[in-house]
């Protein structure tokens, strides 16, 4: 989206909109498609995910082990008739199985999911090879966040307190620092609007910890929803939504090295 300048506008006011007038307003509008991207008209599908009278929040995330070819399984987290349920499904569902149901998590308000793993170069690309299970986030009925991996209770986890909204992403890794990941990114939304997150992250011993509390103190607004992701040239961002209804981007400096 443009604005439109003062003069331009001044001249989209005239009742005569003739050169004579001076007053003869152009506008030329140029789009672009990044191919590198998107390939084909077949690249963005269209699916049902869930079906329900009480559906709440609902995240999920591709599964891929191998470095070529698509994701082979989708895991997924959502709350129905408030109580926190997980599923998994195979990708592409060619013999129609369905989403298996997997376990509960107890009462929540929401959820986030993603997958660490290993960004490898396979022609020319950088590509995410996930480990076998998935990180996930819900927010309980108290306002805990809570983390844990997959089904393995012992690795459950407090993140925060006071939180409404939660959203996860595996960030970019730089592959010859391991002490400059990104890791997987938690980030959420506390009761005053407030916008934070704590990365899951490789240490410089290449131990993997979650890290601090940070805030997003680039953000004056108070939030309502967030959403995480990627760009191309590795950086990370967050597309947070205000309570006025306005859109606002942050991103990070590049974490490049080796890609």
């Amino acid at each position: 989206m443009r604005n439109i300048t003062p003069r331009l506008n001044e001249k989209l006011k005239s009742s005569q909109q003739t050169p004579a007038a001076n007053a003869d307003p152009k506008m030329s509008i140029k789009v672009s498609r990044a191919r590198t991207t998107v390939m084909d008209s077949d690249y963005w599908t269209t699916e049902i995910i869930r079906k329900g009278s009480d559906l709440g929040d609902i995240s999920l995330a591709p599964r891929r082990q191998l470095n070529y070819g698509p994701p082979n399984w989708i895991y997924e987290i959502h709350i129905e008739s408030g109580i926190v349920k997980t599923a998994i499904r195979e990708y592409p569902d060619r013999l129609k199985g369905g989403w298996g149901e997997q376990f509960t998590l107890g009462p929540g308000l929401a959820v986030g999911i993603a997958f660490d793993g290993e960004w490898l170069l396979y022609r020319n690309t950088w590509r995410l090879i996930t480990h076998e299970k998935p990180w996930i986030c819900w927010v309980d009925e108290t306002n805990v966040l809570w983390t844990q991996l997959w089904d393995d209770e012992t690795t459950r986890y407090q993140l925060a307190t006071n939180v409404v909204y939660v959203r996860m992403i595996r960030a970019w890794k730089n592959v010859n620092l391991p002490g400059k990941d990104q890791g997987i990114v938690a980030g959420y939304i506390k009761a005053d609007g407030n916008v934070y997150y704590r990365n899951y992250c490789t240490q410089e011993d290449k131990s993997a910890v979650w890290e601090n509390e940070r805030q997003v103190t680039e953000f004056l607004g108070t939030a309502v929803s967030l959403n995480p992701f990627l760009t191309n040239d590795y950086r990370t961002g967050f597309v947070i939504e205000d309570s006025q209804g306005k859109i606002h981007w942050l991103i990070t400096k590049r974490n490049w090295s080796g890609m």
